[in-house]
């Protein structure tokens, strides 16, 4: 009987030192199961036209409100609609980089008309690379290209999102609003917005999602950017092909081998790296990364120290094998035409 007391006492010391150690012995099989997101692959336009038509009408549907926030923007058909809704009286607020020569004139035409439109704040030479649009705080755009006519004729992507994401958009735009003009925006929570697991991140934080995932990921990487020069992602990045993740990059001709240093050792070290072709001479006009075909990262502009350091950046990080799987059949397709 001592034996069996003492056994029972044993085990019931060892259960109550586990939580003291943080051991993660009885570790629930579902606490690595990254939540889905449950946006529509439908939400993920390419069509440029498309995506100029989701612009206009959401701007003409407003009810309340339409936050902008553009590296440029000059496209005639959206000033007309946005300066159209704000005689109507709805709260319309646009901020544009401060060093584009189109957004001269659009802001001189905007305030002409007394819309409410800034420069965002340049600190030593900042760009402001952000590209979204808020309407009513219940529905948002992501771009991948600027609302400008050269914009909208490129290669690119838009991402309609109406989940919890949108909120953290708003107030990212307002926290930026503020910054700008010290007025605060009065942005009211929306407890009908449904949790769509969307990360939407600026500046530091966007490179450390990217790290996060290049160093998470187990079988997959496909990267289509604009530029991939800095040093850290590329490290990274040659880390997990030496680990056995199949990497493959599309990026432009001028980041093209001979082109970046980093480039080229990503190549020597056995990634695929391709040169973004474009059968109709479209720019490229998106930066995006898959991660085993089941997440989909797409940022505002290329991935180069000046962008996670020196310029004003977004990125939203969306965890959708479906999403993951439309996109995908767009960068095989591009893989093919690239150039090797």
């Amino acid at each position: 009987m001592f034996k069996i007391r003492l056994k029972l006492l044993i085990f019931i010391l060892f259960l109550s030192f586990i939580p003291l150690n943080g051991c993660n012995i009885f570790k629930s099989k579902d606490a690595d199961i990254e939540r889905i997101s449950p946006l529509s692959p439908d939400s993920v336009l390419f069509d440029s036209q498309a995506i100029k038509t989701l612009t206009i009408n959401m701007i003409n549907h407003a009810a309340k409100s339409v936050y902008l926030q553009q590296f440029a923007m000059d496209d005639q058909d959206v000033l007309k609609a946005l300066v159209e809704k704000a005689h109507q009286g709805i709260d319309v607020k646009i901020l544009l980089d401060p060093w584009q020569r189109e957004n001269e004139n659009t802001l001189n035409y905007l305030k002409n008309e007394n819309l409410s439109a800034q420069r965002y704040p340049s600190e030593k030479g900042q760009y402001d690379r952000v590209k979204y649009m808020v309407v009513d705080n219940q529905t948002a755009v992501y771009y991948g290209a600027p609302l400008t006519s050269a914009g909208f004729s490129t290669h690119t992507v838009a991402v309609q999102l109406s989940g919890t994401s949108v909120s953290t958009i708003s107030n990212s735009f307002s926290k930026d609003w503020e910054s700008t003009t010290t007025n605060k925006l009065s942005i009211d929570e929306n407890p009908s917005l449904i949790e769509d697991q969307i990360t939407f991140s600026v500046n530091a934080g966007i490179k450390q999602t990217l790290l996060n995932r290049i160093k998470a990921a187990q079988s997959t990487i496909w990267i289509e950017v604009d530029q991939l020069t800095d040093t850290e992602i590329k490290d990274a990045l040659i880390a997990a092909q030496t680990r056995g993740c199949t990497v493959q990059i599309i990026v432009n001709p001028s980041s093209a081998p001979g082109g970046s240093t980093s480039v080229n050792e990503m190549k020597n070290s056995g990634i695929a790296v391709r040169s973004y072709k474009n059968p109709a001479n479209l720019p490229l006009g998106f930066n995006w990364a898959i991660f085993d075909q089941k997440t989909v990262l797409m940022s505002s502009s290329g991935w180069t120290y000046s962008a996670f350091v020196m310029c004003h950046e977004s990125s939203i990080t969306i965890p959708s094998p479906d999403i993951a799987a439309k996109v995908s059949s767009v960068f095989q397709q591009d893989w093919e035409k690239a150039t090797p």
